[in-house]
């Protein structure tokens, strides 16, 4: 019997970019293993409310519609919801705006707290993250510690980098001394 694992792509960056392609290369490569199907999804052009603080999803917890306080059709926070529900695992992206997430991302995460409260149904969802910033040190180790944060509040389980760390970590401050010349430590 062959396993199937869906894996969902998400992209939080308003416009399309380069958080987009790294998104897709990274579900690109989870295609290449047997039993795997994929899904991408980019809020570019969709409405993200805010949470506004309202608590009803803690006073009516309804798996269906778990932030009850928006039912404006435009809103794309209930479809990305019920994506997340179907999938196996996530792949979580957003580029970096101002050292942190995009403003979209972190209202959907405020808005997750509906989630929550029906008992952490995310848990044991594997999830992982890609970032974009616009130079070497413009904060893309806090947006993702952002993400993982957001992802352990839900108890779900963190991707590592895996075994190709090494070979691939060349644009880390070790790499860049390595290519600069200066001895490795």
């Amino acid at each position: 019997m062959a396993i199937e694992v869906k894996v969902l792509g998400l992209a939080f960056s308003p416009r399309h970019g380069n958080t987009e392609i790294l998104i897709r290369e990274a579900l690109k490569a989870a295609e290449e293993l047997a039993g795997v199907s994929t899904e991408f999804y980019s809020i570019a052009g969709k409405k993200m409310e805010p949470c506004d603080a309202c608590y009803r999803c803690f006073q009516k917890p309804n798996p269906e519609k778990p932030c009850p306080a928006y039912d404006d059709p435009d809103d794309c926070y209930d479809e990305i919801v019920k994506l997340i529900f179907e999938a196996d695992g996530v792949v979580f992206g957003s580029p970096v705006y101002f050292m942190d997430t995009t403003a979209q991302m972190r209202a959907f995460f405020d808005r997750s707290m509906g989630v929550e409260v029906l008992g952490y149904p995310w848990r044991n969802k594997v999830a992982g993250f890609v970032t974009s910033g616009f130079d070497r040190n413009g904060g893309q180790e806090h947006t993702i510690r952002s993400m993982q944060t957001w992802a352990i509040m839900h108890d779900m389980m963190i991707v590592g980098v895996g075994p190709e760390r090494p070979a691939k970590g060349i644009g880390g401050y070790l790499g860049a001394m390595v290519t600069q010349g200066h001895p490795y430590p």
